[in-house]
């Protein structure tokens, strides 16, 4: 008989892999969202979620950090991948805010500068942090600046990218999210 695991001290729901395998279920921690506000979203928003779980199965536990856009994409990360992507969001909110607002000339830090019928789109390199697995193999996080130069007027947002998804943020989203990944991490930390 596998080793019974107590529950981590930030666990808020457990659920039973098998009723026959006492041991053997799944340590969720509490939600952790920061609500997005999507261009053209009449419902008022949308969410990203950072949430630490932890799989017991034969006395072993496998704890990771669920970054998840519902519905849309997730990643699995572990301590050291929840903490570089806080720190790539935070990277990337220095030059958002080092950005000429006026839509007057190319940003510093733009590497890609394509014209469309509207205007112009500005893109720096995307910072990415390869994710733990295990599904999809190639999964990633994806964080990049973009401005979209339409009539005088330039918009700036990050790109947040998971595996299915892309989220436009915010300078105080993107830091929120930092910090839920952040405090995500020190919950992980504390499993081991």
């Amino acid at each position: 008989m596998a080793d019974v695991l107590a529950c981590p001290a930030w666990c808020i729901e457990h659920t039973a892999l098998d009723p026959d395998r006492s041991g053997d279920g799944v340590h969720y921690g509490p939600p952790m969202s920061v609500p997005v506000a999507r261009s053209g979203d009449a419902e008022g928003g949308d969410r990203v979620v950072t949430r630490v779980v932890a799989f017991d199965v034969d006395g072993c536990r496998d704890t990771a950090i669920h970054l998840d856009k519902p519905g849309r994409g997730a990643v699995r990360l572990n301590a050291w991948q929840a903490r570089a992507t806080a720190v790539t969001l935070l990277h990337a909110t220095d030059l958002h805010d080092a950005t000429f607002p006026s839509g007057i000339g190319c940003p510093t830090w733009c590497v890609e500068d394509h014209t469309f019928d509207e205007g112009t789109r500005h893109a720096d390199t995307p910072r990415i942090v390869h994710a733990d697995g295990p599904l999809p193999l190639d999964s990633a996080v994806s964080v990049q600046v973009l401005a979209l130069d339409v009539a005088d007027t330039r918009r700036v947002f990050l790109d947040l990218a998971l595996p299915g998804s892309h989220t436009p943020l915010t300078v105080a989203e993107a830091c929120k999210l930092a910090g839920r990944l952040l405090e995500a991490a020190d919950l992980y930390t504390a499993t081991h």
